[in-house]
């Protein structure tokens, strides 16, 4: 563990700590299961196409054009593959890949936020112990979670290909996002807290919006997010 989140750790209340490395251990069984539920489902065309029903609104127009583009480079060069066609190919199995396990991804951020908040005694407890520190919370797991997501979701592809600084950016969007969750699930002075915090910044705005929004909005905010790290590395976190 690296030293500073050993001292972020001497610094956090020890019940919210045990509640949190308790349903990261949890989180660890459940990313594998996404990851082989996916490499499967990406086999199957019944279930892409569930997906992509299913799927929001921007992602689709994502996978829409990707296939467009690629068809056109296809099409420009008489059905004869080339970098070009290869690179869109690619997008359009990266965004495939994530609205695959985007909504696993959701439903485990919601069932992590329930179990912590009824472990450490209920919203209002959790809200106090946010206020004092949730913007720590996300430094000290990072290293945890990166982990967890290598030996899972990052082992398939397009995950496994995408570098580290990419994965990085990957982790971090997610722990934000659980932690913001629970700031919003607790109550307005823990996300009032949060706000103040030094470590928050311009970007969390999105995430912050997205949560109040609902589930939809958060499923299309992380999957635009994840996709344009993947796809191009751009995406301010």
């Amino acid at each position: 563990m690296k030293l500073k989140s050993i001292i972020l750790e001497q610094e956090v209340d020890l019940e919210l700590n045990k509640a949190f490395d308790q349903e990261m251990a949890k989180l660890k069984t459940a990313m594998t299961k996404i990851s082989s539920d996916v490499q499967v489902d990406m086999k199957d065309n019944d279930e892409i196409q569930k997906a992509l029903k299913d799927a929001p609104p921007e992602l689709i127009k994502m996978v829409s054009d990707s296939v467009k583009r690629r068809n056109n480079v296809l099409k420009e060069n008489g059905g004869k593959k080339t970098d070009e066609s290869t690179r869109l190919n690619e997008e359009v199995v990266t965004l495939v890949s994530v609205i695959l396990a985007l909504p696993k991804i959701i439903e485990l951020i919601g069932k992590f936020i329930k179990a912590v908040t009824i472990k450490v005694g209920g919203k209002n407890v959790v809200g106090q112990k946010i206020e004092k520190f949730g913007h720590d919370m996300y430094e000290m797991y990072e290293e945890l979670l990166m982990t967890i997501m290598k030996a899972s979701l990052f082992k398939i592809p397009p995950f496994n290909t995408a570098g580290e600084a990419k994965q990085k950016k990957i982790v971090k969007l997610i722990l934000v996002a659980i932690v913001i969750s629970l700031a919003v699930y607790s109550g307005v002075t823990a996300v009032n807290a949060l706000k103040s915090g030094e470590a928050w910044k311009a970007s969390y705005e999105g995430i912050l919006a997205a949560v109040k929004s609902g589930e939809n909005s958060v499923k299309e905010f992380l999957g635009s997010a994840i996709s344009k790290i993947i796809t191009t590395g751009v995406f301010n976190i």
